[in-house]
C-alpha cells in the first residue's frame, strides 16, 4: 500500500461519507487517482462502502496510532523517543542510519 492510499484511508477513518471530489481536493490529486485507489481498497475487502453517488465511507476503520496522544500519556520518568511511520522500507536500515547521523 502506498502513501496516497494511506492518506485516503486516514480521511475515511472518521466513518463519514466523503465524495471523490472532496477527497481529491483535500489531497491535491485527481479524482481519477482517488477512484482507482478506492476501487483497489474495496476489492481488498477492508470494509469500504461506495454509494451510488460516488461517495465512500469506512464504517469499521482501524485505530490509527497518534504520536501526540502517546506522548501525553507516557510517564515523565521514561525518556522514550516515539517515531511512527505510515510506511517504512526497513526499520533496521532506518535505525542504522539514525545511529550514523548521531555519531
Amino acid at each position: 500500500m502506498n502513501q496516497t492510499a494511506l492518506s485516503i484511508l486516514r480521511l475515511l477513518s472518521d466513518g463519514a461519507y466523503h465524495s471523490l471530489h472532496s477527497l481529491a481536493e483535500r489531497l491535491e490529486i485527481s479524482e481519477k487517482l482517488v477512484s482507482r485507489i478506492l476501487n483497489e481498497q474495496i476489492s481488498s475487502d477492508i470494509g469500504l462502502i461506495a454509494s451510488k453517488d460516488f461517495c465512500y465511507c469506512w464504517k469499521s476503520p482501524i485505530q490509527w496510532l497518534d504520536k501526540n496522544a502517546i506522548r501525553a500519556n507516557k510517564s515523565d520518568r521514561h525518556n522514550i523517543d516515539i517515531q511512527l511511520f505510515d510506511c517504512i522500507g526497513s526499520t533496521n536500515d532506518y535505525l542504522i542510519d539514525s545511529i550514523k547521523k548521531n555519531l
